[in-house]
């Protein structure tokens, strides 16, 4: 593995030589944990990248476990390892750190190493995202390029799979700083170091792209001036009608694009090509008259697009409304409810597990009723990842595009106007 992005490979599988292909889709009870500081803890990439997963390739089951915690260092990563890691007996563990303690970057390199021996002994494949960089002008300096630097050198020589973030989400920091009219990126109250919802997207399209994650989710195309279908992939089409104005049909996809948070969108205006390279859902539809039309999904107006747009192809993982909109926020909800979020007072299943490990002493627990705590944490986690798995299957929808008409009335004023007695003399 060489050059400045690195593919990762294989992470569900007995660990491969470096530079293999990453397999898609991960295998069947694939458990993942996210190690990392207080970006990890954030939820908003992890879960989405959870979501991507669940979402695409919904005949499998996945169990994603968050284990960030504020303020944390590879040292601290390592003394919480076999709580936070360890005792979900993961497949992979991916390791995203280096904002936090003085150490240079021999140490660092020497705390990554100690890091992925632990990881390598649970026969657990280790997976390095180098951390992005801060949101300054000056970010792409000092220790932060150093420590993401010995990423990449610790997972060349190690022959590991990794995503160098730093140097891929730099450039794209950078333009917005240096923008007029920038995108608000960042954590509310300016915080450099933690990215808001759409920082955090940009996040999950880099390292999703890098891992070589398919962009199609599926795709169906029509002629509305004959009604008709003309293509379709990973979805069943049927019921095709032209209408008065448009087209209808019924639609069950294989699969389901991913969810994100609904301000994370914003982000898309420093790359429109995000949802294009990590969740195509397209809508196709040749032959309509010039005008606006609405996309209604089970009754349910769920976006209003050009005639343009439609023949270009509309990719409907950006539809903030509807029913299919409303499951896929379902799914982004269980799987908050299951990590947490970065909101005060919102404790989940995982952060009550990790309050128990860091605070044992308050709790009063002995080594013995902590083991047996986080066990029963275990057990009550399984029914949230077979909750994600329900929510994240497809269902078939009926579809209406239909143009959107002027309003009644406006045209009722016309009609009134034309209709009455004005001579022209009043």
């Amino acid at each position: 593995m060489r050059g400045v992005c690195v593919l990762l490979s294989m992470l569900f599988a007995v660990a491969p030589a470096a530079g293999d292909a990453f397999t898609f889709p991960p295998a069947d009870g694939t458990t993942w944990c996210f190690l990392g500081d207080s970006i990890t803890n954030q939820h908003y990439h992890i879960n989405y990248i959870e979501a991507y997963f669940h979402l695409r390739f919904p005949q499998n089951h996945y169990h994603f476990r968050g284990a960030g915690r504020g303020g944390s260092t590879l040292p601290e990563a390592l003394d919480r390892f076999d709580p936070d890691v360890a005792i979900w007996t993961p497949d992979v563990v991916s390791l995203e750190m280096g904002l936090n303690g003085p150490a240079t970057k021999a140490q660092f390199i020497t705390n990554l190493n100690n890091v992925s021996n632990e990881t390598e002994a649970l026969g657990a494949e280790s997976v390095y995202f180098s951390l992005h960089p801060m949101y300054r002008l000056s970010g792409h300096g000092g220790k932060y390029l150093e420590r993401a630097e010995a990423f990449v050198e610790v997972g060349t020589a190690r022959g590991l799979n990794y995503v160098d973030q730093f140097n891929l989400v730099w450039p794209i920091w950078l333009e917005n700083l240096q923008s007029p009219t920038p995108v608000d990126l960042q954590y509310p109250g300016g915080d450099e170091g933690h990215p808001g919802p759409s920082g955090h997207l940009i996040k999950t399209w880099v390292i999703l792209k890098a891992m070589g994650a398919p962009a199609e989710v599926s795709s169906a195309s029509f002629d509305a001036t004959g009604g008709t279908l003309v293509s379709s992939a990973h979805c069943t089409v049927t019921n095709v009608t032209k209408t008065t104005t448009g087209v209808s049909f019924t639609r069950l996809d294989d699969r389901l694009p991913i969810a994100v948070d609904d301000d994370a969108l914003v982000g898309l205006e420093l790359r429109p090509q995000i949802m294009d390279e990590i969740s195509a859902y397209m809508l196709e539809v040749d032959g309509l008259a010039s005008g606006d039309y609405k996309i209604i999904i089970d009754g349910v107006e769920s976006a209003v697009v050009s005639a343009a747009e439609l023949a270009a192809g509309y990719n409907m993982s950006v539809m903030t409304a509807g029913p299919i909109h409303d499951q896929l926020q379902q799914v982004r909800g269980l799987i908050r409810a299951k990590e947490g979020w970065n909101i005060p007072g919102e404790i989940s299943v995982v952060k009550r597990r990790m309050a128990a490990r860091y605070y044992r002493d308050l709790y009063g627990f002995t080594q013995e009723e902590l083991i047996a705590y986080m066990a029963g944490m275990v057990a009550d986690i399984l029914p949230m990842d077979e909750a994600i798995h329900l929510a994240s299957q497809p269902s078939s929808h009926d579809f209406e595009i239909e143009l959107v008409l002027p309003p009644a009335s406006v045209a009722g004023r016309y009609v009134m106007y034309n209709n009455s007695a004005f001579d022209g003399n009043d």
